[in-house]
């Protein structure tokens, strides 16, 4: 229809627009900031359909842009990682990462922590991030924080061990 042809234009548009932008800040070519910005909005919409069970839109996927860069340009103004370092750990991790409850903004403060206290690439912390996650979500890793002493259920049995563990 006329109007679902609409709403993916002016996503498109935005789209471009949000890649200029990032490109414009990140020092990366047009090129580059297009394929670093899809892949990691595609990790979050990968996300969101996951958590919903519902297909996310083009237009809703794309349109996180906003959130997800503005949280990005936060963390960057500490000098830890760049556009690109963030861009590129969403590619990796961020479906995942998202679907284990982590937010845009706390997946982003991990990947800053970790790049900063282990001084690994932006490649190698969204790698560390996905193994963590696997591992702690385990029944290997479950029992093992239990041992410790860290709460992986709520009063209702339901996991989270998301935030509390990382």
């Amino acid at each position: 229809s006329l109007g679902n042809e609409e709403i993916r234009l002016r996503a498109s548009t935005q789209l471009l627009n949000d890649a200029m932008l990032f490109s414009r800040l990140s020092g990366l070519n047009a090129k580059e900031s297009m394929d670093l910005l899809v892949g990691a909005l595609k990790q979050v919409g990968i996300a969101a359909q996951a958590a919903s069970g519902q297909q996310e839109n083009i237009a809703t996927t794309f349109g996180r842009a906003d959130e997800v860069m503005g949280t990005w340009l936060v963390a960057v103004q500490g000098g830890v990682v760049s556009l690109q370092d963030l861009a590129e750990t969403f590619s990796i991790t961020g479906a995942e990462a998202l679907a284990a409850g982590l937010s845009i903004a706390e997946l982003t403060a991990v990947a800053t922590t970790l790049a900063e206290s282990t001084g690994k690439s932006s490649a190698e912390v969204g790698n560390s991030v996905r193994r963590m996650l696997t591992t702690i979500q385990s029944e290997t890793g479950i029992e093992a924080l239990r041992k410790v002493g860290i709460a992986v259920e709520d009063i209702n049995v339901n996991r989270m061990v998301h935030n509390h563990c990382l």
